[in-house]
């Protein structure tokens, strides 16, 4: 529009520089190889004479469980690890962290979850 201006020279040569390119340049994030899922139990009235470690050795069996049944179902559930996150006082919220590989398009979190709800009267 204004061939004297300096300023749309400067334009019109980056342009010729870095043309635009047909693609985006701007790569994909780079995601872990597992998802992570955290499953938190949260109870009430335990009493106090039961044994938590015992509790949650016990439950940490039931989780596996019921995760080997769902790679059973899904072959593309690989599990790479589950254990019990401690946590510092006494507390009715017992949380467990399970890593599974990560599989383009299939959130194993919902999946994982949903299973637990199914089998709550397992646990």
């Amino acid at each position: 529009l204004y061939p004297q201006s300096e300023v749309c020279e400067t334009l019109n040569k980056r342009e010729e520089e870095n043309p635009p390119t047909p693609f985006p340049t701007i790569g994909a994030a780079n995601l872990p190889d597992f998802e992570d899922v955290v499953v938190k139990f949260s109870g009430s009235n335990i009493p106090v004479d039961v044994s938590v470690v015992a509790f949650q050795k016990q439950l940490l069996d039931v989780l596996k469980i019921i995760l080997l049944d769902l790679a059973d179902e899904y072959n593309t559930l690989k599990i790479i690890g589950l254990e019990y996150r401690s946590v510092d006082s006494r507390d009715d919220d017992l949380i467990y962290d399970i890593q599974v590989s990560r599989q383009d398009g299939i959130t194993f979190g919902s999946i994982i979850r949903d299973s637990i709800r199914e089998n709550i009267s397992f646990i």
